[in-house]
């Protein structure tokens, strides 16, 4: 993929598993595109207000939309909103096949889309050059970039997923807010350190373990991007990592023609 400048007006939405995050793209990038404005919402229960207040802040014309989702309930109530209120806008969702870039998996069809777009802006920033695409929200994703294609990766529960299971799966232990979590200590000194122990620094070993076998066979390891929810707690603690945190949605603006209407 040529380094050339992309000049995406519009919204991009990256749509999880939790979150929703809506980006607000206006055109003139002139390296890598990152949204100038971001709205995060829990799609759990999506706040159609919000996001409507948001949009009339961000844009007085008809622009084009680009959905990437892994989440089709959360993301089809948004289309319908934008269907029933902005018809005049025009609405894309990102596929598999919207990616320039080889995917060399068994199911192209059947990888995360946020993946795929994490990958797409990773190889804008190497050109060519290897790299970890580490995503760390409700599941954590630690992806290979390697000879201008995606090659796969490993998949992983995420630190709130981790907390929750320990929570439902046992009698005695207790819930752990991650989000409340700050570089804990690795003794814990009671049963709730110790489970914040296990959940940040299992999963910080867990992708370190990971890149260090993804790599394995590549002449050098490559660049390590970091996104994702959790991506600033953890990209300290993974060696020569870069924290990207809207690195999805970075990709969605990359994203080629047919776009735009």
């Amino acid at each position: 993929m040529a380094n050339v400048e992309r000049t995406f007006r519009g919204i991009g939405v990256d749509v999880g598993n939790s979150a929703i995050h809506v980006g607000w793209f206006d055109g003139t990038a002139i390296s890598l595109p990152q949204p100038g404005n971001v709205l995060y919402l829990n799609n759990g229960a999506l706040d159609i207000s919000l996001l409507a207040k948001w949009v009339a802040t961000q844009v007085n014309e008809p622009v084009a939309w680009r959905i990437a989702s892994v989440n089709d309930s959360a993301a089809d109530k948004l289309v319908s909103w934008l269907q029933a209120e902005h018809t005049e806008h025009v609405v894309r969702r990102i596929t598999h096949r919207d990616v320039a870039i080889p995917i060399r998996v068994e199911y192209p069809e059947k990888v995360g889309v946020d993946r795929l777009m994490a990958v797409t802006a990773a190889e804008y920033l190497t050109q060519g050059d290897p790299a970890i695409v580490v995503d760390a929200g409700t599941a954590v994703t630690v992806d290979l970039l390697a000879e201008h294609a995606f090659q796969g990766g490993a998949i992983l529960p995420g630190m709130r997923m981790s907390a929750a299971a320990l929570d439902r799966y046992t009698d005695k232990l207790p819930m752990v807010h991650t989000a409340d979590m700050d570089t804990p200590e690795a003794i814990g000194r009671n049963t709730l350190q110790a489970m914040q122990s296990g959940i940040f620094w299992g999963t910080v070993g867990a992708v370190g373990e990971l890149t260090r076998r993804l790599t394995t066979n590549l002449p050098s390891a490559g660049r390590i991007f970091v996104t994702g929810g959790d991506g600033r707690a953890l990209t300290p603690h993974i060696h020569s990592a870069e924290h990207i945190p809207d690195l999805v949605l970075s990709g969605i603006a990359l994203v080629g023609e047919p776009s735009d209407g």
